[in-house]
Order: structure tokens, then sequence, then C-alpha cells
């Protein structure tokens, strides 16, 4: 048996579909180690569909070089998911699965973290129907780390495991990273103490699983019920599990929650410590703030392109160190020191605005914060709701007028855009019923009923 290995978050999301496909198979040709001269691959069937040309690639040059079944590992699977990607090199790549599904020497295998129902469509168009759902280390599943850590700590690998799992509760990465840390040092007679230390040194903000879940929930749609949820389940009671929510099945695939017993539990002694009730908190003020910041940013940013080409890049340099201020006190606390710099940050943005607007940055921020509690941002969140409803309908049961409404959804979204920026207009007004209007018409063909607004 052979293996390919291709990870989908690095080929990226800006990407023309040609680019996306042909990067795709670069990581393949890495793999077999030999030189394809791709784009000229590429080029020559023009004429066909990019799933094609996929096939047609493995056929001509990776499944003459193995012998036996060749697997198919793509990692990292939920970019597929992403609103970056365009959605008609989804359509494409599962085609593409499809096809190579079929051939009989081949197996494909998805890795990544999604909700059940997130590849519905890949279902429907391929063999794709079984999950295998992947939960964290059991003790006894570790003979191997156990091994390893006898070699270095004769008769202690044991005890050095356990410790370890009291901290890690077996997540893959946490506890390798754990048990390697803990071969290279000499141990103490008394072992917590010791990987207590490791856990303080090796494990920070900017670990990768801790990373992941920090961005995950700061960036889900569904982030203040994920925190009200996960707050309760800090508590000594554990959280009954009540509803399957998409906002709880998102805390669950976050990681940093476990169904155990039918209860909601932190994972881990990690999580529990990294993620405690100052991280909580840091969303509720500090994000918050600097939501108003950040469309206080947008708006001058936008302004300052159009009209004051020559000062982008100074404004550029303050915007930059106002985000990374706001990032340290997310992370690490809002301490007087980084509220001090904050201070002289928007000061020195104060005093760009007034050169170049006659009017303070701050006064920005008070624009946006009206604009933003206004009957019209109200509207367009009603918007946002229905337009993400229509668009997971249609994919499912009108696959063939979803690029339509592609086309209508990013129209009406960049002038939603333009409103929130430049206040809403006659124009505007006019320009969005007409979108609208022929939102209906796409429903009323494909659903029989106007756009659920």
């Amino acid at each position: 048996m052979h293996s390919v290995y291709i990870d989908l978050q690095g080929i990226g999301f800006e990407e023309s579909i040609d680019q996306w496909f042909q990067a795709f198979l670069v990581q393949i040709e890495s793999t077999l180690r030999r030189q394809i001269a791709i784009d000229s691959f590429w080029q020559s069937l023009a004429e066909r569909s990019a799933a094609e040309r996929v096939l047609d690639f493995f056929k001509r040059y990776v499944m003459p070089q193995v012998r036996g079944q060749l697997v198919l590992f793509i990692d990292e699977a939920e970019a597929l998911l992403s609103t970056r990607l365009a959605p008609e090199i989804r359509v494409q790549f599962f085609e593409a699965l499809r096809l190579l599904d079929s051939e009989r020497e081949l197996c494909v295998v998805l890795s990544g973290c999604a909700l059940r129902n997130s590849f519905r469509e890949l279902r429907r168009r391929s063999q794709f129907t079984s999950n295998i759902v992947l939960d964290d280390l059991r003790i006894e599943d570790c003979a191997p780390l156990q091994a390893g850590l006898d070699l270095a700590h004769p008769g202690r690998g044991a005890a050095l495991l356990a410790a370890i799992f009291s901290w890690t509760s077996g997540h893959p990465y946490l506890t390798q990273q754990l048990c390697e840390a803990v071969i290279n040092i000499a141990v103490a007679e008394d072992i917590e103490p010791v990987i207590e230390q490791l856990v303080r040194q090796h494990i920070g903000p900017d670990s990768a699983p801790l990373r992941f879940i920090d961005d995950f929930i700061r960036n889900a749609d569904e982030r203040d019920e994920m925190l009200k949820l996960y707050q309760q389940i800090r508590q000594d009671t554990p959280t009954r599990l009540t509803s399957r929510l998409n906002a709880v099945e998102k805390l669950l695939l976050s990681g940093l929650v476990c169904e155990r017993d039918t209860h909601f539990v932190v994972a881990n002694r990690i999580f529990r410590e990294h993620f405690d009730e100052r991280w909580i908190a840091s969303f509720t003020t500090t994000g918050d703030v600097f939501a108003d910041y950040e469309r206080a940013l947008t708006r001058s940013e936008q302004q300052i392109r159009i009209y004051y080409p020559n000062s982008e890049e100074e404004f550029g340099v303050l915007e930059q160190r106002l985000r990374q201020s706001f990032e340290r006190a997310r992370l690490y606390g809002d301490s007087d020191d980084v509220k001090r710099e904050r201070t002289q940050i928007i000061s020195a943005l104060n005093d760009l605005c007034r050169s170049l607007f006659g009017k303070a940055f701050t006064e920005q921020l008070d624009e946006t914060s009206v604009d933003s509690s206004s009957s019209t941002e109200q509207a367009f969140v009603s918007y946002e709701v229905a337009l993400t409803r229509l668009y997971a309908t249609l994919q499912v049961d009108h696959p063939q007028a979803e690029a339509e409404f592609l086309v209508l959804d990013q129209r009406l979204r960049s002038i939603i855009r333009q409103v929130q920026l430049y206040g809403d207009t006659d124009t505007y007004r006019s320009q969005r019923s007409a979108i609208i209007s022929e939102l209906n018409n796409l429903c009323q063909r494909t659903m029989g009923s106007p756009f659920p607004i």
C-alpha cells in the first residue's frame, strides 16, 4: 500500500480555479519525487473540466508508479468549507473525488473537523458515506509512548505517562509534545511538579492547539452563545446535554469541550487553565471595544485609500500597531502598559485624521457606533441570515442556481458594505431593491417562493 498526503490549507484560498488545482497537483508531485511539467499538462487539456484533468493526471503519472492500493490522504478538509474558496473550486473538487473514488486501486480519505452536515454535497455526489470520529487517546493506547519514556527513564514510564495524562486527558498533540519534552530532561523523584513545569514552559498561548481554539471561537458566528455555554461548563456541576444546536456542535468541534457520560466537560486541564474567566472576559470587554475600532479603522482606511493615497503607508503602520495592542490585551490582559501604548497610538491616529479629514479618528469611532445600532444595521443582519439560509438550500436542492445566486449575493453584500462605511443614500437603496427583486425571481423559479427576508 502506498500513500499520498495533501494539506488543503497549504494551497490557499485566493487563487483562480486553474491555480488552485495546479497547486493541488504540485503537492502530489512532491510526494512522488519526480519532475512533472504540471503547467504544460494542465494547459494541454484546457477543453476538459478541472475534475477530468485531475483524474487524467492520476491515470497518467500516479497510478503507473505504484503497485497495489494507493491511499490519497487529504488533510484539513475544512478548508473546502471556507467562504473564501470559490464555489466552483469546491464543486470541481468534489467531482474529482467522485471520479477518483471509482478507480479500483485508489482509496480517498478526507481528514478534518467539520459539523455533521457540512459535507452533504460531497455525500450526495459521491460514495463518501462513512465517518470515522477520532477521539482523544486512551492511556491503554499509548504503549509505544510509555516504552519511549521507559527508555529515557527506566521503570518510570507508566508514572510519567499518567502524570502527563492528568494534564492532557489524552489530547494527541499535547500528549506527544510533553512526552518528547520529558525524555530530554532529568526527572526528580516527585514527578508532578516536573510535568507542571514542562506544561508552563512548552505550552503557551501560541501553541497550535490553543491558538486554533482561540481563533475558532473568536471568529465563530455563534461566539456569544458558545462562550455562555463554556462558562456554564467551567462550573463544578457538569452541564447536561439538552440540545444539538449549531453553537453546541461548534463548541464541541473547537475541541475545547467534549462529551462524557451525556455531559459536557472541559476537554483537559491545560485548556481549563488557559481558557479561564479572564479569557472569557476578554471577548466581552476588549473584544467588543475593538469591534467599534475595527469599523472606524475600515472607514478611515477606505477614505485615505481613495482621497489621500500618500498617507496610506503612515495610516497602515498605526493601524497595525493598534491591532497588535488589542491582540496583546486579548491574550494577556489589558494591563496599564498596554492601555498607555494604545492611548499613544490613538492620539497619533487622531492627529493624522485631523490633518486629512478635519476631524479626529475617535470622531469616526462615534459615527460607527451610531451606525451599528441603527435600524439599517439591524436590517442588514436580517439580509445576512436570509442569504446564508438561501445558499445552504440552493447548494443541496438546486445546485444549478448556485452560480447565479453567488453573483447576486456578492453584489448585495458589496452595497451593504458601502452603506456601513459611508451611510445609506437613495442610490444605494435603489440598487438594493433591484438586487432583491432579482433574488425574488431566482427564488420563485427554483423554490416557488420569494426571497425569505
